[in-house]
């Protein structure tokens, strides 16, 4: 009934609630099109996996407050938000965490054997630090990146 007539804006209150899969991906494909026909959605979901899939934008309300709002990337940066990027270094691990822990974007290093994890700022780019590493020829055999998520957005700031 809400789009009957083409309205400029759309407000769902708890869209993906009791949905199965099949039906949250018809709301998710929706609330996409009504997207690209210049529709306004404003929702409310505790389903933040939803929120982090669909939204431009996002505000946090706690106990009644609006506490945050802004772009995930905004958020990240207000709340000092840390991406983890995990490398597994052939050798020179003491080398890979000097030149690391000398970069002005990370702000933490730590290791197990050949094993090193990165906090660094979520505004960077793990390959700034990729770069830096295969610069100096110390040989990555593999990388995991963790980003901060609408979940570790919402705790921060309630």
């Amino acid at each position: 009934m809400a789009l009957i007539g083409r309205p400029p804006i759309l407000i769902l209150d708890e869209p993906f609630t009791g949905l199965d899969p099949d039906g949250a991906q018809l709301v998710r494909d929706v609330v996409m099109r009504e997207r690209s026909r210049g529709t306004t959605t404003l929702f409310s979901s505790h389903i933040l996996g939803q929120v982090e899939t669909l939204c431009d934008e996002i505000g946090i309300i706690s106990q009644g407050t609006l506490v945050a709002e802004g772009s995930m990337a905004g958020l990240q940066k207000k709340g000092e938000l840390l991406t983890h990027t995990t490398f597994k270094i052939q050798d020179q691990t003491d080398d890979a965490i000097d030149l690391l822990d000398s970069l002005e974007i990370v702000e933490n290093v730590s290791n197990t054997g050949s094993t090193i994890v990165v906090d660094h700022d979520s505004e960077s780019s793990h390959l700034d630090l990729v770069r830096q590493l295969q610069k100096n020829e110390i040989k990555i055999t593999d990388a995991t990146i963790q980003t901060p998520t609408v979940e570790d957005i919402y705790r921060e700031f309630t």
